[in-house]
Order: structure tokens, then C-alpha cells, then sequence
């Protein structure tokens, strides 16, 4: 009887090729995220990967979609029966790098920031990332505004522009500077950018 051959799924293959380029990147960061290191970590040969990422542009690719999937997840989470400004707020927090998981996103977030500087792949990839995060902020402002919760002449669009430019600068100094900018520091901060939002009657700049 003839043996039948093992048929190979090849979405799970590669799903467990981009969990191993997840594990690498956590283990030993962007520049250790080779092709080798990554057959080794998969258990593979270097052809199995590179049939799925021909070279260290690619892997840097996939680790920011596998972590933006996981961005967006943990935020869905969060936000659940979450509105107005505790829902604006908590997705703010999710963009800040508060923990080790959230400071690796942030890490290979800058590591395509700096390449988008030059390569128009990955300015595309940012821009992606960026105008997510951006219709997502300004549909929690206009809640936020509607619930009274934020100062109703605000422009909705320009705010949220404001606060993802403000999460992002936060976090960038959080990472090169985490004695100065601790998690606490950055809540704290938050808070007091997100007050100066609010309606006068509730402590808003005009107060």
C-alpha cells in the first residue's frame, strides 16, 4: 500500500513562520530578525522562509502586520462597552507604550518610520497604520464631543490629528527616555492633554 503523502496547509505554515518572526523581533529585536534566525526559531529550512520572505524588508513587513493585528485586537478588547472619553482615553493608552509588548509595537513602528524616509513601500505601510489609528480617534472625539465630554467647537478631524501626534511624540520619548517618561508619567500626561479638551465647565482650557 502506498503511503500517502502529508498534505502541508500552507496559511498554518505561515502562520507559524510569522510566529516565529514575532518571537525573534521580541527575543532579539529588529536587526536580529534574520532569515537564518527565523528557520532556526520556526524550525524550517532558510527555504521555507524565504518562499514566504525573500528578504529582511519583507520579515519587517510581516512583523508590523502580525503587529498591527494584534494592536487592533487588544484595542477591541479594551474598548468593549467602553464609550465617550473613557473609550477615547483607554484607546490612546493602547497606542502608548505601557508595557513590554506595547514598547516592541512602538519599536517596529519607528523602525518603519525611519525606512519610510526613503522607501516608498514602507511610507505606504505607515500611511495604512496612520489612517487607521486616525478614523478611529476622530469617531471617539465626535462621541466624545456629543457626550459633552469634549468641547463642542472642536474640529474632530484636527483633534485627532493633534492626539495621535501627541501619542506618538509621548511614546517615542518614553522609549529613549523611560527614566524621565515612566508609564505613569505618560498616563499623566495623557490626562492633562486630554483635560485641556474638555469643556470649560469641566476644566477645559477655558476655565
Amino acid at each position: 500500500m502506498r503511503a500517502v503523502p502529508k498534505v502541508v496547509d500552507a496559511e498554518q505554515r505561515r502562520r507559524e513562520v510569522l510566529d516565529a518572526v514575532w518571537r525573534v523581533v521580541e527575543r532579539d529585536g529588529i536587526a536580529g530578525a534574520t532569515v537564518r534566525a527565523i528557520a532556526l526559531e520556526a524550525g524550517a529550512s532558510t527555504a521555507v522562509v524565504t518562499h514566504w520572505f525573500r528578504n529582511k524588508d519583507e520579515v519587517l513587513r510581516a512583523a508590523l502586520d502580525l503587529s498591527h493585528h494584534r494592536i487592533a485586537a487588544r484595542r477591541q478588547r479594551h474598548l468593549e462597552g467602553r464609550t465617550g472619553r473613557d473609550a477615547l482615553t483607554e484607546a490612546l493608552r493602547q497606542m502608548l507604550p505601557l508595557d513590554a509588548e506595547r514598547k516592541l509595537e512602538m519599536q517596529i513602528e519607528i523602525t518603519v518610520w525611519l525606512r519610510a524616509l526613503t522607501d516608498d513601500s514602507s511610507r505606504e505601510v505607515h500611511l495604512g497604520s496612520h489612517d487607521r489609528s486616525l478614523r478611529l480617534l476622530e469617531r471617539l472625539v465626535e462621541e466624545s464631543m456629543a457626550a459633552g465630554e469634549l468641547d463642542a467647537s472642536l474640529d474632530p478631524r484636527r483633534t485627532a490629528e493633534g492626539l495621535l501626534a501627541f501619542v506618538d511624540g509621548l511614546g517615542v520619548d518614553a522609549l529613549v527616555h523611560p527614566d524621565r517618561v515612566s508609564e505613569e508619567r505618560q498616563l499623566e500626561l495623557l490626562e492633562d492633554h486630554l483635560d485641556r479638551l474638555a469643556p470649560a465647565s469641566r476644566g477645559g482650557a477655558g476655565s
